[in-house]
């Protein structure tokens, strides 16, 4: 399973840290994860991608060039080549199973552009996306379904941000769910290596 998600879906309307004018381990409202997740899209599920249509949703991605349509990724990491043609610049790309360990990393297109043969694949996005929103043709040719939860309704974006927040330990005064603070996602850094932009 692989999650995409347009970064023009990504906003943070309210400064640029959670919580908005806060410090890390401050409480973080639903205000504010609105304010990052602000629209009425909701969560589906793409199956049976194959690796060339894999190639091809990544190309779009490298298309936008880092606007609304370029995809933040988990489970994989890719390479935009810019000094490529374009359609041939996601290059290098590898499921890495969500996980840090290398030996479950599959290659999915070589560093020379060739697919290799894997998947199939599921892709988790959101309805937007899965539409053909950013011009992603190649999501929108494939079929999605609507992720449910147990009572049988539709996931929001941003309940999917929240119920990812309330899993962590109930620790603090007020008791909340708390990320500690020693948590890398707190450090500034270069990310995590899961997307390299090779420019002219």
């Amino acid at each position: 399973m692989i999650a995409v998600q347009n970064g023009g879906g990504i906003r943070q309307n309210a400064g640029d840290r959670l919580p908005a004018g806060g410090s890390p381990g401050a409480p973080i409202s639903r205000r504010d994860t609105l304010d990052v997740l602000p629209f009425d899209t909701y969560l589906v599920s793409v199956d049976g991608v194959t690796a060339t249509d894999l190639r091809a949703i990544l190309e779009r991605s490298c298309e936008a060039n880092g606007g609304g349509g370029f995809l933040q990724v988990a489970a994989l990491a890719y390479t935009c080549d810019l000094t490529r043609a374009p359609g041939d610049q996601a290059i290098s790309v590898t499921f890495t199973n969500a996980t840090p360990d290398p030996t479950d990393d599959v290659a999915v297109v070589g560093p020379d552009g060739v697919v290799a043969d894997s998947g199939p694949f599921r892709i988790v996005t959101i309805s937007f996306t899965a539409g053909g929103g950013d011009d992603h043709r190649t999501l929108a040719a494939l079929p999605a379904t609507k992720l449910l939860t147990a009572e049988g309704t539709q996931i929001f974006y941003e309940q999917a941000l929240r119920e990812y927040l309330g899993s962590f330990p109930f620790t603090g005064e007020p008791s909340l769910p708390t990320i500690p603070s020693g948590d890398t996602r707190y450090a500034a850094q270069e990310g995590e290596g899961r997307i390299t932009i090779v420019r002219p």
